[in-house]
């Protein structure tokens, strides 16, 4: 049950993150999704699950922030339905595909082979989430970068 599960809150404020202006603040609530628990409903049981579950997660978050709920402007839930609909991961798995030992520790590859001056980034790339995806954009900008010469 979705509902009794832990959590990890971060609040992105804490760090300049550039997500906000100054006066606001941008914070992230995570736990452990499955598709079984979201794809048999029909959409409005859809919606209606994900606002009981906002107010769950923020009735939990209030035990260690006090009046947290009073500051929430906006709201959002991701589910492993929306994982698998905006990202088309197996199940819905926020990490992506599952990787085996030969691709974990593989050096990734953000250069086709196949195509000129076709790269790649993103998880499909580096296993493992959103970090590994920004890492993957890094290395991409590094494979483009080669060669090019800063003259003025």
């Amino acid at each position: 049950d979705i509902f009794k599960k832990p959590f990890i809150f971060t609040d992105y404020s804490q760090m300049d993150s550039g997500l906000t202006n100054s006066d606001k603040s941008f914070g992230v609530i995570c736990t452990t999704d499955y598709l079984s628990d979201w794809e048999n409903l029909d959409k409005e049981s859809y919606k209606n699950k994900k606002e009981n579950l906002i107010d769950s997660m923020l009735k939990k978050l209030e035990v260690e922030y006090p009046n947290i709920s009073e500051l929430v402007e906006y709201a959002e839930v991701g589910t492993a339905k929306t994982v698998e609909r905006y990202i088309r991961t197996p199940n819905g798995t926020a990490y992506g595909f599952k990787p085996t030992p030969k691709q974990f520790f593989r050096i990734p590859k953000v250069k086709s082979d196949k195509v000129k001056n076709l790269y790649f980034v993103g998880q499909w790339v580096i296993a493992g989430g959103f970090s590994p995806a920004i890492m993957s954009g890094e290395l991409c900008f590094r494979e483009v970068g080669k060669g090019v010469t800063n003259k003025k």
